[in-house]
């Protein structure tokens, strides 16, 4: 049970909160009463003050009152220090967290000594005993940037504690927005930073952005699955890409493919490297033949002057094939025995130049 304790001034505060395990009185076979020291600062706990908690068969009461509270109970304070011009954090948000009823007045909420900077505004922090929480809050400390002789305003990059951004000539800065710099491309979110390591989706297309924030361009390994990005535009491809005269055939999802690909009712068969294959391919053991575009073939072919029958499924027969009334012949490299005696089962058949078996 989380336990906020509220002395008699009404105050609830970030130190007089303590997780306790209390065990109900019905399973301790009698009511319980309780006399809890508090820690005001969250770490010294002192003689006083004290707070007795009465734990009864009906629930928990006593006239100082109690509070249940648990991690969901738990919200944030953020204090930020900004550039006023730019609206950017200067250093990391400080960040204080506690229950939603506790007491603002008891975070050090304060201004910082930033160098380069001086103070423009600061919030007006709460000091009432009642002002709380809640939901969360957030305090701003603005601040201006004072000229000194190493800072320099001009065009270009800047770094701060969040990220990277781009000051323009005229003093501003590109947000939710795309900027091409020394002839690659950037995205800059919202705030104005520039995104890495991260997709984005902008007119129906997708990017990717790389930890120097460049968007990617050519070949690019995410998460061990290979994308193509075009190397002018940079948005990713899908379907076929040829890249440096190789065929490539990348999914919906812009992954590159291996192994048998169907395209519009055509088989393709792509090697591990993703690269398109013609000509012969071996595929769990079986022989197939991808003609010159890289389409599978069925039915007769010939190669090298040799003639091959692939089935239906692409693989290449071997043994005997009829064709209507015509008995052929495929030996066991697939090609068709033509003008000339096979022996086969111990027995000598003959075959015409056509390859069909005469006797």
């Amino acid at each position: 049970m989380g336990i906020a304790y509220k002395y008699k001034t009404g105050v609830i505060g970030s130190g007089n909160t303590q997780l306790i395990e209390i065990l109900p009185a019905r399973l301790a076979g009698t009511d319980k009463t309780y006399t809890l020291q508090v820690a005001l600062d969250g770490k010294n706990f002192l003689e006083k003050p004290v707070a007795t908690l009465q734990v009864l068969n009906n629930g928990i009461t006593g006239e100082t009152g109690f509070f249940p509270a648990g991690k969901e109970d738990i919200r944030e304070i953020k204090v930020r220090y900004i550039d006023a011009a730019t609206k950017k954090d200067i250093v990391e948000p400080e960040i204080f967290r506690g229950y939603e009823y506790h007491m603002i007045s008891e975070y050090p909420i304060e201004k910082k000594e930033l160098e380069g900077y001086e103070l423009l505004s600061e919030p007006t922090i709460p000091k009432g005993d009642k002002d709380f929480i809640g939901a969360g809050r957030e305090f701003v400390y603005e601040y201006k940037k004072t000229k000194t002789p190493d800072v320099d305003d001009k065009e270009g990059w800047q770094i701060d504690g969040t990220g990277r951004w781009y000051r323009n000539a005229d003093g501003s800065y590109p947000a939710s927005a795309w900027k091409q710099i020394e002839g690659e491309w950037y995205y800059f979110d919202a705030r104005g930073y520039a995104v890495k390591n991260q997709w984005l989706q902008d007119g129906g297309q997708w990017y990717y952005f790389e930890n120097d924030n460049k968007s990617a361009k050519g070949w690019k390994a995410i998460g061990g699955v290979y994308y193509f990005f075009d190397k002018v535009n940079s948005n990713m491809k899908v379907g076929w890409v040829n890249d440096g005269g190789t065929w490539y055939y990348m999914a919906g999802s812009g992954a590159m493919q291996t192994g048998w690909v169907n395209d519009g009712g055509t088989w393709y068969y792509m090697a591990g490297s993703g690269a398109m294959q013609t000509g012969w391919v071996n595929a769990g053991g079986t022989w197939y033949y991808m003609a010159s575009n890289g389409v599978m073939q069925t039915g007769w072919i010939n190669d090298g002057g040799n003639w091959y029958y692939m089935a239906g499924s692409g693989a290449m027969m071997t043994g005997w094939l009829q064709q209507g009334n015509t008995w052929y012949y495929l030996t066991g490299s697939g090609a068709m025995a033509a003008n000339a005696t096979i022996s086969v089962g111990g027995h000598n058949y003959r075959f015409a130049a056509n390859g069909a078996w005469i006797g």
